[in-house]
């Protein structure tokens, strides 16, 4: 079966709730966070995640590409 060019449809992770929802309370929940324990506050590791999912399916943060190596067609190939 030959390579068929696949129908690219960005992903719109900005306008799910979840998304929006992270969006407009990160910071203060970061901050929430750090005033009831010992001022620490979240494990670097989780903030990082946080403000990584907000840029995830942006095209401002990055993103990659990829083609099938024996016919130079986009992922997808069969």
């Amino acid at each position: 079966m030959g390579c068929v060019a696949p129908v690219y449809r960005p992903r719109d992770a900005e306008h799910t709730v979840l998304h929006q929802v992270i969006a407009l309370h990160l910071e203060a929940f970061l901050g929430a966070v750090a005033e009831a324990g010992d001022g620490a506050g979240l494990p670097k590791f989780v903030e990082r995640e946080f403000r990584e999912f907000l840029l995830c399916g942006v095209f401002e943060g990055g993103g990659a590409r990829f083609r099938c190596e024996g016919c130079a067609v986009g992922a997808g190939c069969a």
